[in-house]
């Protein structure tokens, strides 16, 4: 586990998409997944997503070989799978232990660990399908401030199959 690392995305990178050669063309391995949140349709062409602050395990840093090396044990007793109106679905993409990755994806993201960002890169628990129980991986969210009343909610980005 310690030579790769994963990532939930719910948006643009999903394979298809504009961003999927420059930035997944390394990739591993894509499994359906859900996680818990919130996730929105904004005017400016991509989603964004928020997740409880209780589910926000692990604050990404600028260490990013630290970052991609973490294998957290958290566990939270009881914790199930979200129910359809908690959910948020997208994939996990799971990539070969490399920094030079991780920043691309935190410049895509406009992340920028002890800084003022949009997006912050957390790890937090998802479920990826057939699983029995949830892996902990990366994903960026924004703040709830930044979302807009009138932004339609959705439960995956439109338009691409699984």
């Amino acid at each position: 586990m310690g030579d790769t690392w994963s990532l939930f995305v719910y948006g643009t990178l999903k394979r298809g998409l504009r961003y999927h050669a420059a930035f997944c063309s390394g990739m591993l391995a894509a499994t359906k997944a859900t996680a818990y949140g919130e996730l929105y349709d904004t005017p400016h062409g991509y989603p964004m997503m928020t997740l409880p602050a209780r589910l926000q395990w692990i604050q990404g840093c600028a260490d990013r070989n630290h970052d991609m090396a973490l294998n957290p044990s958290i566990r939270q007793p009881g914790l199930m799978p979200p129910h359809a109106d908690q959910a948020v679905h997208g994939e996990v993409l799971t990539f070969p232990r490399c920094a030079g990755i991780l920043q691309a994806l935190d410049d895509l993201e406009d992340f920028h660990p002890q800084q003022t960002s949009m997006y912050h890169r957390v790890m937090a628990p998802v479920w990826r399908e057939g699983a029995t129980s949830y892996s902990i991986v990366w994903l960026y969210l924004v703040a709830p401030s930044l979302i807009q009343p009138n932004w339609p909610r959705m439960r995956d980005w439109p338009g691409v199959p699984f």
